[in-house]
C-alpha cells in the first residue's frame, strides 16, 4: 500500500528544563500546501501535498503525560490501485523529554596537598649558643635534598624577653633561666593525601527528545511501535513515514554558568577515607584565586616551603600563619563540593592516568527552548492531555542563618490518581523578608511520592519567625492541595577576620597553661616584693635576679680594687702621670728644705731692711717672669743686672716679690706687700749664692707644675 496524502506537522517545541519538570501544550494548528521540486532529471518534477502545521510546547523529563493522534483516512490498495480505502485506526505519537545536562570536560593543571602542617620542636637557648639550627646542612627540622627552603626556621628569646615580660612568639616560648622552651624550630610538613587540580575546558548542552510512535499496519491490522530520538549531536531521525528534526536551541533567560574562573579539586585514589567517599561528596569546585601554582604565596592552596620560610615577621606571627585556607579547610567547611552545583547525572574519569581527563554532566536547573519539526503521514490530529489528582504530604523548613547559607524547603507531593500527570508546585505569599521563590513544574507517575526542594533566602540579618504557602496545581491550574508552613531564621553570625582580637585555637593550645605566668602577675621587673609574694610562679625570676645582683657586686669590687691599686686599670699607662707623681713627692721634700733656709735668713737679715731701702738697692724687674726663670736656671750672673718678679711658696702661702743682687755672694728678696697681708718677718730676706742657687734651681720645677 502506498500513502497518497501526507500531513506534515511542524512543531515549535519549547523545552523547559527545571530538574524533573516537563509539560506539553498545543499552541495552534493549520493546513498548508507544500510542494517538493525533484532535481533528479533535467526537467525537474514537482509534487505538492496538503500539510498541517502545529505549534506545540514540550518540557524536559516528560514521561508520556500526553499524546498526539493522527488519522489516515484514504489509502490505495496495492492489488487494485484504482480503489480507495478508509482506515479508522489512528497513528498515536507521544513524547519523552530527557533532562538537559551541561557536560563539561576538564584539563589537568597540577597536584596539591590536602593540608600543610606546621610542627614545632622545642630547644634550649643558652644565650651564647643555641640548640636550634636552621642551616640547610644541619637543620633541627631536617631538610629534603634538592628542595629549597625545606629546613624550616628557628625562633629564640631575646634579651628583653629574659628581663621583662615575654613578647608574643609563634611557639609561645618560655623565656626563663633553665627553661627547655627558650627556642623553637618551626618545620613544614604535608599530609600524604593528594588532590589533582583541573581547569574546565568547555561545557556543552545535551538533551534528548524521544517520539514514541504507535500505529496499525493497514495490511496486517496489527499495532506496531517505533521510536525516534534526536539530540544536539544527532538532530534528525525518521521511521515509518515520520520525520523528526531538531532545528536549534534558543538562549535561556538565565545564562548557563561559566566555570572558566574555577578549578576542580579531585582526590587521588588511596587508602585515605576521603578517597572512599562518593565522587560528588569529595570533589570540590573552588575559585582560581584561592590557588597559587608557584607556591610562593602564603595562605593559598599549593603553598610551598619557600613561602613558609620567607614569610614576614615569621617569629612574631601566629602559629600556622601562612598555612591557612588549605584544601582541608574548604573540605571541612562542606560548602564547596560539586554536589552543590545541582543534580549530577554522569561521571567519567579517563582510564588513561597520564591525561587525567575528567568529564562531568550536571543537570541544568533553568529553562531552555528548542525548535523541532515533525513530518507525519496523516489527515487530521487529536491532542490529549492527562490530569490526575494529587496531595501535599508534608512541607517543612529547617532553621537557617539569615543572609548566609540558604534555607531549604522540602515538599513531598503524591500523585493519587491512575495516570502520569504534570503538576505545578508554588511557594508564594511568604513573609515580606523572604525572597521570591521560583515555581517548579514536574511529572509524577501514579502513587509516586516525589520530593521537591526550594531554596529560601532572606533580606534581613535579624532572627525571626516566617511563613510561606505551598500550593499543588494540575496542568489546568486547578488547586489540588495547599499547606501553610512556618519556620525560624537565626540572626546572622558576624565572622571575624585576621584583624580581630580573638585567639587562635591552634596556636594557644600549643603551650597552654592552667595558671598565670610570673610576667602576668608581676609585670615590673624590679618589684622584688611581688616576686616573693608569688614565689611558686616566680622562682626562676628570683634566682635570675639574685644571679644578676651577685654578678654586679663582683664586677664593682674588681673595678674599685683595680682603680685603687693601679690608678686606673681601664686605660693605658701615661708616662706624664708617673712624672707628675714623682715631682709631687720631690715637691714636699724641697718645700721643707726651702722653708728651713728662709727661716734662718729671715732671722739674720731682718734688721737690715731699712738701711737697704734707704740706699735704694731696690730696683724694678726688667724681664718678664718666663725669661727670668730661664735666666735664673741658665746663668746666675744675670741677677747682677736684672730684677726678678717671682712667686715664692712656703707651705700654703704664696709670696710675690723682688730678688736683687747685693754683691757677688749675697742676694735679697723683698716681698710685695701692697695689700698688707704678708707678716713682717717674711717681707725681707737675704741669702748667699749657695742658698739662692739651691732655691732657684729647685723652685722652677716646683712652681711650673
Amino acid at each position: 500500500m502506498k500513502i497518497v496524502r501526507t500531513l506534515t506537522i511542524l512543531f515549535l517545541i519549547t523545552i523547559y528544563l527545571n530538574c524533573n519538570i516537563i509539560y506539553s501544550n498545543v499552541i495552534g494548528s493549520s493546513k498548508i500546501q507544500k510542494c517538493i521540486r525533484n532535481g533528479a532529471t533535467q526537467e525537474p518534477s514537482e509534487t505538492c501535498d496538503l500539510k498541517m502545521v502545529v505549534a506545540m510546547t514540550l518540557n524536559s523529563n516528560q514521561n508520556n503525560t500526553g499524546d498526539l493522534k493522527f488519522t489516515v483516512d484514504t489509502v490505495i490498495d496495492e492489488e487494485d490501485g484504482s480503489k480507495n480505502k478508509t482506515v479508522q485506526t489512528p497513528i498515536i505519537v507521544s513524547f519523552e523529554m530527557s533532562k538537559v545536562t551541561q557536560v563539561c570536560s576538564f584539563k589537568y593543571e597540577f597536584t596539591a596537598r590536602y593540608e600543610a602542617i606546621e610542627k614545632i620542636i622545642y630547644k634550649n637557648d643558652y644565650l651564647i649558643t643555641s640548640g636550634c639550627s636552621d642551616k640547610p646542612e644541619s637543620s633541627t627540622c631536617g631538610s629534603i635534598d634538592g628542595v629549597r627552603d625545606s629546613q624550616g626556621f628557628c625562633c629564640r628569646c631575646s634579651g628583653s624577653d629574659y628581663l621583662g615580660p615575654d613578647q608574643n612568639s609563634r611557639g609561645n616560648l618560655e623565656c626563663e633561666l633553665f627553661s627547655s622552651k627558650s627556642a623553637s624550630a618551626h618545620c613544614l610538613d604535608f599530609t600524604p593525601q593528594l588532590f589533582h587540580i583541573f581547569s574546565i575546558k568547555e561545557c556543552i548542552i545535551q538533551s534528548t527528545i524521544t517520539a514514541n510512535i504507535r500505529y496499525m499496519d493497514p495490511i496486517t491490522q496489527v499495532y506496531k511501535n517505533d521510536k525516534l530520538q534526536i539530540s544536539p549531536t544527532s538532530p534528525i531521525a525518521t521511521a515509518q513515514g515520520v520525520l523528526l528534526e531538531l532545528e536549534g536551541n534558543f538562549m535561556p533567560v538565565v545564562q548557563f554558568k561559566n566555570y572558566e574562573s574555577d578549578y576542580i579539586a579531585v582526590p587521588e585514589d588511596s587508602n585515605n577515607p576521603i578517597s572512599l567517599l562518593p565522587f560528588e561528596n569529595k570533589t570540590m569546585i573552588l575559585d582560581r584565586s584561592l590557588f597559587d601554582k608557584t607556591g610562593l604565596t602564603c595562605n593559598k592552596i599549593g603553598v610551598s616551603y619557600s613561602a613558609f620560610q620567607n614569610q614576614p615577621n615569621r617569629c612574631q606571627a601566629e602559629f600556622k600563619s601562612c598555612l591557612r585556607n588549605q584544601l582541608k579547610d574548604y573540605f571541612e567547611e562542606g560548602t564547596h563540593f560539586i554536589s552543590s552545583l545541582g543534580e549530577i547525572t554522569r561521571l567519567h574519569q579517563s582510564s588513561n592516568q597520564n591525561t587525567k581527563d575528567l568529564y562531568l554532566a550536571l543537570v541544568y536547573p533553568y529553562n531552555v527552548k528548542s525548535l523541532v519539526t515533525l513530518n507525519i503521514v496523516a489527515d487530521n490530529m487529536v491532542v490529549t492531555e492527562n490530569i490526575s489528582p494529587g496531595i501535599i504530604i508534608s512541607a517543612n523548613v529547617q532553621a537557617f542563618e539569615a543572609m548566609s547559607i540558604k534555607g531549604v524547603m522540602k515538599v513531598l507531593a503524591k500523585n493519587t490518581g491512575f495516570l502520569n500527570a504534570e503538576y505545578f508546585v508554588l511557594v508564594h505569599n511568604c513573609s515580606q523578608e523572604i525572597l521570591q521563590v521560583p515555581h517548579q513544574r514536574l511529572t509524577i507517575i501514579p502513587e509516586q511520592i516525589l520530593e521537591i526542594n526550594f531554596d529560601l533566602g532572606t533580606d534581613s540579618m535579624l532572627k525571626d519567625s516566617y511563613h510561606c504557602y505551598v500550593d499543588l496545581l494540575n496542568i489546568q491550574s486547578t488547586l489540588l492541595d495547599s499547606k501553610y508552613v512556618t519556620f525560624n531564621v537565626s540572626e546572622t553570625i558576624i565572622k571575624g577576620n585576621q584583624q580581630d582580637n580573638s585567639s587562635n585555637s591552634s596556636g594557644d593550645s600549643l603551650n597552654s597553661k592552667s595558671d598565670q605566668s610570673c610576667s602576668d602577675l608581676c609585670p615590673s621587673i624590679i618589684d622584688i616584693f611581688c616576686y616573693v609574694l608569688h614565689f611558686s610562679n616566680c622562682s626562676n625570676q628570683i634566682l635570675y635576679a639574685i644571679g644578676i645582683l651577685i654578678t654586679v657586686i663582683i664586677t664593682l669590687f674588681i673595678f674599685f680594687k683595680c682603680v685603687r691599686k693601679f690608678g686606673c686599670c681601664c686605660r693605658k699607662d701615661d708616662p706624664s702621670s708617673k712624672y707628675r707623681n714623682k715631682l709631687k713627692k720631690l715637691q714636699k721634700e724641697y718645700e721643707e728644705q726651702a722653708y728651713t733656709l728662709l727661716q734662718q735668713q729671715m732671722k739674720t737679715n731682718s734688721a737690715n731692711i731699712p738701711k737697704i731701702k734707704n740706699d735704694k738697692v731696690y730696683r724694678e724687674p726688667q724681664l718678664n717672669q718666663n725669661e727670668a726663670w730661664y735666666n735664673i736656671q741658665s746663668d746666675y750672673d744675670t741677677l747682677h743686672s736684672h730684677g726678678l718678679n717671682l712667686p715664692k711658696n712656703i707651705g700654703s702661702i704664696s709670696i710675690k716679690g723682688i730678688v736683687n743682687a747685693i754683691n757677688d755672694s749675697q742676694y735679697e728678696f723683698i716681698a710685695d706687700n701692697s695689700n698688707g697681708s704678708i707678716p713682717n718677718n717674711l717681707i725681707y730676706q737675704v741669702f748667699d749664692k749657695r742658698q739662692i742657687s739651691l732655691y732657684f734651681s729647685l723652685a722652677p720645677k716646683y712652681y711650673t707644675i
